[in-house]
Parts: C-alpha cells; structure tokens; sequence
C-alpha cells in the first residue's frame, strides 16, 4: 500500500490539470471578495463569510465540476497508458490500488477545495473581517464543504475507476453534475412554493404552499441533504443551523465509508484486459 500511495502521490505532485484547477480556484476566490467589495458599501452583512458561502460552487456547483476534471483526468491517464492494468499484473492488489486511487483524489480535491479559502482567509479577513459570524459557525461551514468535496471526489474517483475510460467518466461527472444541480435546483423550487396573483388584488401575488405530501416533501429534503451537489446549494445559502452542519458532515463521510468498502468489491469484477 505504502508504494502504492507513494507513486500515486508522485504523479499527482507532476499532474498539470491539478496546478491549473489549484490555480484557478484561487483565482476565483480573488474574484469573489472583489464581487463582494460594491455590495459592502450597502450591506453590513456582507464580509468573508460571505465570500467563503460562495465557496461551495452553489447556483453552478462549480467545484463538483474542477473535482469531476480532476479525478476523471487523474484516474483516466493510467487507464490509457495501461499503468492500472500493470500495477494489478504486478500483484499489487485490486483493494489497495483502489484505496490509493480515492486516498490520492480525495488529497488532491481538498487541496484545490482548500486554495479557494486559503485566499480568502487572507485577502477577505484583510478586506472584510468577521464581524458577525462566530468562529465555530466559520470552522463548521468550512468543514462541512471540506467534506461535501471529498464525498464528490470519493462518488467520482468509483465512477473513473469502474467506468475505464476517461472521456466516460468526464462526461458522467461534469454532465451529471450540472443535470443534478438543475434537479436540485427545481425540487427546491418546488418545497419553498410558488407565487400567483392575487385575486383580490391583481397588483400583489400570494404564495402558494407545496402541497407535495408531508412525508415526500421529507425525504425530498433529506435527498438534497445527502447527495453533494444538493449540499452545494445549501451550503452556498447560508441558512444552516449548526445541527445541519454536523449532519451534512455526517452524510459525507458515509460517501466516504461507502466508497472505500463498496468501491473495492465492483472494482474486483472489472476486466482490465
């Protein structure tokens, strides 16, 4: 396992799509706290908190879509060149190549996840502050994306690793990822009701309720809170309690526990020949 991890680690410190996704990342971070800079003026609300919420890809789950790149373009390299087909010839076990694929994405995916808030943390603390958000909210915040990104990453390194093919696995990952997001995007849409005029007043509108069954209309919301991209949008909204934080937390790393113990056991039927 140990040299498994250490090539595997050496190819991603020599992976150029994962300088380029760690840099623009970044880069979006600096655009963000200077979007933010008109609306400060106007908005006390507004500070680095707000620019982290925006860190979670949200409306266009962008950072699903650098994870889908990054994971497919990394695990589908050793596809093409018949390195994964050498390391299982070699005996060094289905199991372990697996488990250091995911090991290695997910350090991968946490570390462009990572270079968003390193910026902020210094630009946004100096531009904005805190002012109004407690230092717990912030560090439960920050974790609950950290683990909602390593959950797409741990998703998306078992469809590049069963799918052998990289193009595959791009197209099911930034494709699915944006089908998903609009999904999510009309369920929440459809939970928080919908506006119609007045008919006592034809210059007013009324909400109208969802009247989705009470037990659908939970396990819709308990759908959206299980899968990352749905947890994208909540996150990037910033009405969470701190409960919910813990338990998209929760929900993540169960991804996590499911990847590495079902991954394994569909990998071990897959023909590399």
């Amino acid at each position: 396992m140990g040299k498994l991890l250490r090539a595997d680690l050496f190819r991603a410190f020599r992976c150029k799509i994962f300088y380029i996704l760690l840099a623009l990342n970044a880069v979006v971070a600096v655009f963000a706290v200077g979007n933010q800079i008109p609306w400060a003026a106007v908005d006390p609300n507004v500070n680095a908190f707000s620019v982290l919420l925006e860190g979670f890809g949200g409306g266009v789950a962008f950072l699903g879509i650098l994870n889908a790149v990054l994971v497919s373009v990394f695990v589908g390299h050793e596809y093409g060149c018949g390195a994964l087909r050498n390391k299982v010839m070699t005996g060094g076990g289905r199991t372990r190549i697996y488990l250091s694929k995911l090991i290695v994405c997910c350090a991968m995916c946490a570390a462009v996840y990572a270079a968003y808030h390193l910026v902020n943390f210094l630009l946004g603390s100096a531009v904005f502050g805190w002012q109004g958000v407690s230092f717990s909210e912030v560090i439960l915040a920050f974790t609950a994306g950290l683990c909602m990104s390593l959950a797409s990453c741990a998703i998306l390194t078992g469809v590049s690793m069963l799918s052998k093919n990289i193009v595959v696995s791009l197209l099911v990952g930034v494709l699915g990822t944006i089908v998903v997001l609009v999904c999510v995007m009309w369920l929440l849409g459809e939970l928080q009701g919908s506006y119609v005029q007045d008919p006592l007043d034809p210059e007013d509108a009324i909400l109208v309720p969802c009247n989705w069954p009470a037990w659908l209309q939970t396990a819709v919301r308990w759908l959206l809170r299980l899968i990352p991209t749905g947890q994208s949008v909540l996150l990037a909204g910033g009405t969470l309690a701190a409960g919910e934080y813990g338990a998209l937390i929760a929900l993540s790393c169960a991804w996590l526990a499911l990847s590495a113990v079902l991954g394994p056991l569909l990998f071990r039927r897959i023909d590399l020949k």
